[in-house]
Formats: C-alpha cells, sequence, structure tokens
C-alpha cells in the first residue's frame, strides 16, 4: 500500500508519531522521522522500522523553526529525492492554567502545533504538486492550556 513512498513524520519518537511511523514501515514506506530533543527514542523507532525492510533517516531539532524544516526537507531530497506523505504529529502543551499562561508559552505551543505544519506544508507543496501525488496530515493540532482543574483540552 505504502511501498516506495517516502514519508516525512514530526513526533515520531513517541505516541502517534511513532506509531504511525511504524505503521508506514510495515507497509513499506521509508521515512524520515523527526523529534525535538529525544535522540534514543527516535534511533529506537528507526531501528524498529529498518527491521521492516525500509530506508530510515532521523534528525533531531525542532520543527517551529522555519530552517529547520527547510533543513528536513533538504536533507528527505538528498536522501530520497523526492516525498510523498507528511505527517505533521509534533505536538506541546502548557500545563498552566489560562489565565496563567504567559504570552511566551502561548507562543511556544502556537509555533509547535501550527507553525511547524505550515512551514513543513508549504515546502513539500511543490514537490507534490510537481508530481502530482501527495498526502499531507496534521494529527494534533491544539492542546494549549489547562482549564481550572479539568486537565489539558
Amino acid at each position: 500500500m505504502l511501498q516506495n513512498k517516502i514519508a516525512i513524520i514530526t513526533g515520531a519518537s513517541r505516541g502517534i508519531g511513532k506509531s504511525i511511523a511504524l505503521t508506514f514501515a510495515r507497509n513499506g514506506a521509508s521515512l524520515v522521522l523527526i523529534c525535538l530533543q529525544d535522540e534514543d527514542a527516535l534511533n529506537f523507532v528507526k531501528a524498529e522500522a529498518e527491521l521492516l525492510g525500509v530506508k530510515v533517516i532521523s534528525l533531531v531539532g525542532d520543527v517551529a523553526s522555519n530552517d529547520f524544516c527547510d533543513e528536513v526537507v533538504s536533507q528527505t531530497l538528498e536522501t530520497f529525492r523526492t516525498v510523498d506523505i507528511l505527517v505533521n504529529c509534533a505536538g506541546t502543551i502548557t500545563r498552566s492554567v489560562t489565565e496563567e499562561m504567559s504570552i511566551k508559552e502561548w507562543h511556544r505551543v502556537i509555533d509547535v502545533n501550527l507553525h511547524s505544519a505550515l512551514y513543513l506544508s508549504q515546502n513539500v507543496l511543490p514537490i507534490m504538486r510537481k508530481n502530482k501525488y501527495g498526502k499531507m496530515g496534521i494529527q494534533k493540532i491544539i492542546c494549549t492550556s489547562r482549564l481550572s482543574n479539568r486537565g489539558s483540552w
């Protein structure tokens, strides 16, 4: 089903991103795995995927940085020459109650959860248009704050 497809997956070291990465690998997709800082966890996912017979590269960095997103796509093209699938799974939350959330915390959430998806989408859309093929998805968008004592939303 995903044989010979190239997928970029952010937030790939754990949770939904990890599950998607391994599912894609089981279905034959080569992978570009991205995470913020847990290189050991990312390398574990990479090793698991490689055992399934697919080619994998992994990159550690902050997808809230447009420059890093440019580098992700550049490395993808250098290694695979194309990109077919983009899965934006990187996400963050703050544990602050809304009225106590700092503007800095708010901006970080928006930068990771929204801006990163825009940066990567803007980079891969021209490739997908040229190839007349491409799929994109955003798995996490907004989980920003704790409301009173009700937990994250």
